[in-house]
C-alpha cells in the first residue's frame, strides 16, 4: 500500500465476506507524511469480531472481499489519509 497523511495511527481492515457476523482482520499503522509503501503479511493481521480479539486461522489475502481504513487514535478531529496504490503480491 503506497500511502501519505497526517502521522497518525490508522488500521488496514481486511473482510472475506459482506456478512456483518464475521470477524475481520486489522493491522495497526502509522500513516507517514510523505508517500511511502506500506509492506503487509499476513501474520500482521489479529482477527477481530465487534472489536474484540477471536481465535481465526491466518487471513490470506487470495480470500480478501473488502478493505478499508479506520482511525485509532481515539481522539475526534481532522485527519488526512491519500492513497496511491494497493496491491497484492
Amino acid at each position: 500500500m503506497t500511502v501519505r497523511g497526517d502521522g497518525q495511527r490508522y488500521k488496514l481492515t481486511l473482510k472475506l465476506d459482506d456478512s456483518t457476523s464475521t470477524a475481520q482482520y486489522q493491522a495497526a499503522f502509522v500513516v507517514p507524511r510523505e508517500w511511502q509503501t506500506l509492506r503487509f503479511e499476513p501474520a500482521d493481521f489479529a482477527a477481530r469480531f465487534r472489536g474484540r480479539a477471536v481465535a481465526a486461522p491466518i487471513v490470506r489475502f487470495v480470500d480478501v472481499q473488502y478493505f478499508g481504513l479506520l482511525i485509532s487514535d481515539k481522539r475526534s478531529g481532522a485527519f488526512r489519509v491519500e492513497l496511491k496504490d494497493v496491491k497484492t503480491e
